[in-house]
């Protein structure tokens, strides 16, 4: 009987060792820049032209709403934050858009992953 309980130990300690010096073989190194949880490129869908200026691009999630930053080429916002997002996307000179199937934004064990879509805006008539 005793011999069965210094096996158990020694299963024990050796699977808790493991496990610690496993951090020390395999480190994950994270940056500590931050990431976007959202992507969004706008397009006019009669001329493929990326919107740049005259919308306002909205994610909401349950606790409220976040407006889009324009950079280079795309609207980013959602910034290392995890959740469950719609969009909507509003101008002047185009029908408003509401996105209908919800955007998860998820993160692995360093950042968030950004989910990237596309939208086409359609051009309000004359």
């Amino acid at each position: 009987m005793m011999k069965l309980l210094y096996i158990i130990t020694g299963l024990l300690l050796l699977v808790s060792c493991s496990e610690s010096t496993r951090d020390v073989e395999d480190p994950v190194f994270c940056t500590e820049e931050l990431r976007p949880g959202l992507e969004v490129v706008v397009k006019n869908i009669e001329t493929d032209s990326i919107i740049k200026n005259g919308i306002s691009v909205n994610a909401i999630d349950s606790t409220g709403s976040e407006l889009l930053e324009f950079i280079e080429s795309a609207y980013f916002g959602a910034f290392e934050k995890e959740g469950t997002y719609t969009l909507e996307i509003t101008g002047a000179d185009f029908e408003p858009f509401s996105s209908e199937t919800p955007i998860i934004v998820e993160s692995d064990i360093c950042h968030v992953i950004t989910e990237v879509r596309e939208v086409f805006l359609v051009p309000v008539g004359e």
